[in-house]
């Protein structure tokens, strides 16, 4: 069968990720030319198809290129200037303040493109019309969120920076899509007021893709599971809804092509429920192109839907390729759908036992196969999915099938209420498998190293070549194998070769600082700056280094909005040990982060290690002493004297700084030295032997 459709489509998505992925994006076509060029000889290509393969290619890259020039350039042209805009909204995320973020679909220079405005909750819905004189500006990244990588892959560059003169217009016309988002809204609401906040939180993110009633650890639970994907609505909604209403056709013995236009039209309109998400788009292309196998007698092809589907969506966007949803669906399915079953295509089927153990093994190696692409936008991840898509998913569609019996039915109370009592039920039990999993940090593996995503590339392209020169099944899954012992023994020399290396991580946003100090196995926190502004970078950064235990978290100032902060956020992490003033009152026996506050005295506190010491010098001073090397971190009005790393934070920093190795949280005037300033997150590791290396947790992990 000739797969031209495969022939086009690889090869322009391997362009358009190669061109986001790299600065320059012409680097990246010449570069992957000889790579193409091998592998097409390998694979053993005729000329046409390596020529039409390179053509894609580079009509990828011109298009890529192109479209950033032409549009991302002059949008961001913008940024910093002050415009008067008109435009619809688009979604609108309303939180617990009072506050509201809006999604805007404008026009600014020509250019129809998507900005975000967060402001006070203006009462509006989907198809509004919104005016206001507003102050543009460009995304930029921080150590939670990389926001221009993201907001690039939804087709947004700027965001309202200052906004006057709001004023919303409301949509008198009735409008198809947005009658059927407010229907979509009714039934979210149904299954809130029915159920509790967290079960029905995971319904709606189930059934809608609508996660806004997941809190963090509870999305940490769901991932670290193996089952995140279930609340990212995709081929498996779909399908689901889709073989419902197929069923329900086939009973009523519609002919063919009236059963395929009605499952069209469904699909479509359970994609515009879903806010028109990226990863449904494909889903539906996908599933339509299937379906139609039956009405023009053509023989349906995963690969062949696959590529046609990411030509279709990325033909007129090509910023699409950004976007992390898309490409770990396009990869999920490929997964799914063409690897795993070719990797196991001789495997003995006659038994039950030999049935369960062919799915068990094409699970298995899924994980696998999408880790370099998990490398590319997660800390860590988890390796329950083969296990809980055979035990915990059946209890997610079964809880699904629940949901769409509601939306089927308009939420009429009579189906309603038994219907959301079993999926509540279900529900809650995912909830507490995931918590228990979650606590016990089982399968986790942890990819925040900057060594993780060159590694797997690496391994990537070993199993790409042995497949181009040996389409086995035996040899790829060998070159599978050696891989991942690849992986396993990189990660165990690694972890040896920095046991000894102190590591002192400088957290937080704008001029707060929160120390993780490490070594070894074991990992003191400090929150200096007080009030718990840390607590979520924290969380991160333990999450990317693999950390589940923290020895002693040292709360320095404004300890009771520290204590709730950092309660919630390290909900998975033991804390063995809680430091707190010793004027602080709480109640007697009451825990936070799982233990008892103790206190102590700031101005004389000492922790000592097996191989570091930290010393408590005031308020919001500490010393840490290693190998012969120290570290003086202070608060910017207080003077730093001699040390081998000076770390200074705060708004204001003293006029006279001397240099050296020096961390500010605020710009300053030292030229001489490794000055590190106006800037946060970074990583100070100092070796066995005293040497110092610095690094920016942005770029380097």
């Amino acid at each position: 069968m000739t797969r031209k459709a495969v022939s086009i489509g690889l090869p322009y998505l391997l362009g358009l990720f190669l061109c986001d992925r790299l600065s320059v994006c012409w680097y990246g076509f010449l570069g992957i030319l000889p790579l193409l060029l091998f592998l097409g000889l390998g694979c053993r290509l005729r000329l046409k198809q390596l020529l039409l393969c390179g053509i894609s290619f580079a009509f990828a890259c011109c298009l890529y290129c192109g479209y950033m020039y032409r549009v991302r350039d002059a949008l961001l042209a913008y940024g910093g200037q002050t415009v008067s805009l008109t435009g619809r909204v688009e979604n609108v995320d309303v939180r617990d303040n009072e506050q509201a973020s809006y999604l805007i679909r404008t026009n600014i220079g020509g250019h129809t493109t998507r900005i975000t405005y967060y402001g006070a909750d203006l009462i509006c819905q989907y198809g509004d019309s919104i005016r206001m004189t507003a102050v543009l500006a460009p995304y930029e990244d921080t150590y939670l969120f990389p926001a221009v990588s993201y907001y690039q892959g939804e087709g947004s560059f700027l965001q309202v920076q200052e906004a006057s003169d709001v004023e919303i217009i409301p949509e008198r016309n009735w409008s198809l899509v947005g009658s059927i988002r407010a229907y979509a809204d009714r039934i979210c609401a149904k299954i809130r007021m029915t159920l509790p906040k967290q079960e029905a939180g995971l319904l709606c993110a189930m059934l809608l893709g609508d996660k806004s009633g997941l809190d963090s650890p509870t999305k940490t639970a769901l991932y670290r599971l193996g089952i995140g994907h279930v609340t990212a609505v995709s081929g498996l909604h779909l399908t689901l809804l889709c073989s419902l209403v197929g069923w329900i056709l086939r009973r009523l013995r519609l002919g063919k092509r009236l059963a395929f236009c009605i499952q069209a039209v469904v699909a479509v309109g359970f994609v515009l429920c879903t806010g028109v998400s990226h990863s449904a788009c494909r889903a539906a292309v996908m599933l339509l192109l299937v379906y139609s196998g039956d009405v023009f007698h053509r023989q349906s092809d995963p690969l062949n839907a696959l590529c046609i589907a990411v030509l279709a969506l990325t033909g007129t966007r090509p910023y699409l390729i950004g976007s992390a949803s898309f490409l770990l669906s396009a990869a999920g399915v490929f997964a799914v759908a063409v690897a795993a079953p070719w990797l196991t295509a001789h495997f003995p089927v006659d038994t039950l036992p030999k049935r369960i153990l062919k799915g068990l093994v094409a699970s298995s190696v899924i994980p696998v196969l999408l880790m370099p692409l998990c490398a590319c936008y997660f800390q860590e991840a988890s390796l329950l999915s083969p296990l809980s898509n055979f035990l915990v998913l059946p209890l997610c569609m079964a809880a699904m099938l629940c949901g769409l019996g509601v939306f089927l039915t308009g939420g009429w109370s009579v189906a309603a209420l038994p219907l959301l009592r079993l999926a509540g039920f279900l529900c809650r039990t995912v909830l507490e498998l995931g918590s228990w999993c979650a606590g016990l940090h089982v399968g986790v593996v942890p990819l925040g190293d900057s060594y993780v995503l060159p590694l797997c590339l690496l391994c990537v392209l070993l199993a790409l070549c042995v497949f181009g020169f040996r389409r086995e099944q035996r040899r790829v899954w060998a070159s599978i194998g050696l891989t991942v012992m690849l992986f396993w023994n990189v990660s165990l020399f690694v972890s040896l070769l920095e046991r000894n290396t102190l590591k002192i991580a400088m957290l937080g946003k704008g001029n707060a600082c929160t120390l993780v100090i490490t070594c070894g196995d074991q990992t003191d926190v400090l929150d200096l700056t007080g009030g718990g502004s840390g607590a979520e970078y924290v969380s991160r950064y333990l999450q990317a280094s693999g950390i589940s235990h923290v020895d002693t978290l040292v709360l320095d100032q404004q300890q009771y909005r520290a204590m709730a902060a950092f309660h919630d956020a390290l909900s998975y992490v033991q804390v063995q040990r809680l430091l707190v003033p010793e004027d602080t009152y709480h109640l007697p026996g009451s825990t936070v982060c799982g233990t008892v506050p103790a206190p102590f005295s700031i101005a004389s506190a000492e922790l000592l290690r097996s191989q570091y010491t930290i010393r408590f010098l005031g308020t919001g001073t500490v010393e840490i002493l290693y190998a012969g090397r120290r570290v003086l971190c202070a608060a910017g009005t207080e003077p730093l004297t001699e040390s081998d790393v000076r770390i200074q934070y705060g708004a204001k920093l003293p006029e006279a700084l001397t240099a050296g190795y020096l961390l500010t949280t605020a710009p300053c005037n030292v030229q001489d030295g490794q000055v590190y300033a106006g800037q946060n997150n970074l990583c100070i590791s100092i070796d066995a032997q005293g040497g110092i290396s610095i690094q920016d947790l942005m770029k380097g992990g």
